[in-house]
């Protein structure tokens, strides 16, 4: 085969220098997309100094040890606009925890802190290094397993919020990397008490949740997947300084005394709980003045003392059956909803059904008590 000799566009060779793609600092043209050299001048930069005025974005880092793990925990990096943010590292293993709240009220008498869409652990196929193959080449829905472990933060973080904040919250856990011998689920839960602790949310934490694992009659701390695997025990403990407020247990006939000898080996090792306490002052957001809609004004205890003697009475009357009962109970809430409706007491209103219900608790542990 004969030799071809390239041929050069003349155009080209006798363009003037200040006129090339090098001297702009571009290094190449690949698929439309210009691709900028890199120059000594630029990597000198990084290492100078900021000049006087210019914003530097202000950055925590902690470490600490739990059993035989290092962990880390940085804020003011990732996900500033949030509320609060905190990234919380286990060897290679990276978890993402962003709170976010609602400023304004709404009309509703619960805590919007649902799983799913308000609080859903992601473990994206990116954190391993895996590009979704699908034809739609998306993530799709959250899977069980992640719908499990939204669960394992849902639950004791929840008890933890002051009554009457009825504010929309949401609560983002996302692996960021995995390298497969971590369970990012007890990191994110430590890592949401962290950015709970950071943000202007009213909350009552830190919380600290631990995984206690045993193989051969000896108990791991926070176990890997591997060890899990052949551990005959898997406690998942979650407490404040003084008080446990979930225990999750899968194990396989394990005894009362060893069970025990778990939960008290699981409390001592949440060294995160003087931590989460113990952040930066300057990170640390003001508590947000919230005015509360279970306490404001007094309206629950005007319909308290509306509704506590006739519950009461009706409870105590021995005649009503169980579907009469409730027929009285109903009649009652009506009688006060229609009372507080002539007064045009609209905030009284909001609390009505939420006062009911806690009235009735109440006059019930009373009477068995």
């Amino acid at each position: 085969m004969a030799y071809v000799a390239r041929r050069r566009n003349p155009l080209l060779t006798s363009f003037p220098h200040i006129f090339t793609w090098r001297r702009f600092g571009l290094r190449t043209i690949c698929g439309g997309r210009l691709a900028f050299a890199p120059s000594a001048s630029a990597s000198q930069s990084d290492h100078e100094t900021p000049v006087a005025g210019t914003k530097v974005l202000e950055s925590l880092t902690e470490e600490f040890e739990i059993g035989s793990n290092k962990i880390t925990l940085e804020t003011g990096k990732i996900a500033r606009f949030a509320n609060g943010s905190v990234v919380l590292a286990m060897e290679e293993t990276k978890v993402l925890s962003t709170v976010a709240s609602a400023k304004g009220d709404s009309v509703r008498d619960f805590l919007p802190l649902t799983r799913g869409s308000s609080l859903i652990t992601k473990r994206k196929q990116f954190a391993q290094g895996v590009i979704p193959n699908t034809f739609m080449r998306r993530e799709g829905a959250p899977k069980e397993r992640e719908l499990l472990c939204g669960r394992l933060i849902d639950r004791p973080i929840r008890p933890l919020f002051p009554a009457g904040f009825y504010h929309e919250v949401q609560v983002t856990a996302s692996v960021l990397s995995s390298d497969g011998k971590q369970d990012p689920d007890v990191m994110a839960a430590n890592a949401t008490s962290a950015a709970l602790m950071l943000s202007d949310i009213p909350w009552g934490g830190p919380i600290g949740m631990i995984r206690i694992g045993r193989i051969s009659g000896k108990f791991i701390v926070n176990p890997s997947m591997d060890e899990l695997s052949l551990s005959d025990l898997n406690l998942v403990y979650a407490c404040t300084k003084d008080k446990t407020l979930m225990i999750d247990v899968q194990a396989r006939e394990i005894s009362e005394r060893d069970l025990e000898t778990a939960l008290r080996l699981a409390h001592p090792e949440l060294n995160i709980l003087s931590l989460n306490s113990d952040w930066r002052p300057g990170l640390v957001s003001r508590r947000r003045n919230i005015c509360y809609l279970w306490f404001q004004r007094g309206h629950g205890k005007k319909i308290r003392d509306l509704t506590e003697a006739p519950i009461k009475a009706v409870f105590t009357d021995p005649s009503y059956g169980k579907f009469e009962r409730g027929e009285a109970l109903d009649k009652i809430t009506q009688d006060v909803k229609r009372a507080l409706e002539e007064e045009c007491d609209e905030g009284s209103l909001k609390l009505l059904s939420k006062t009911v219900d806690t009235v009735r608790k109440e006059v019930c542990i009373k009477l068995i008590s």
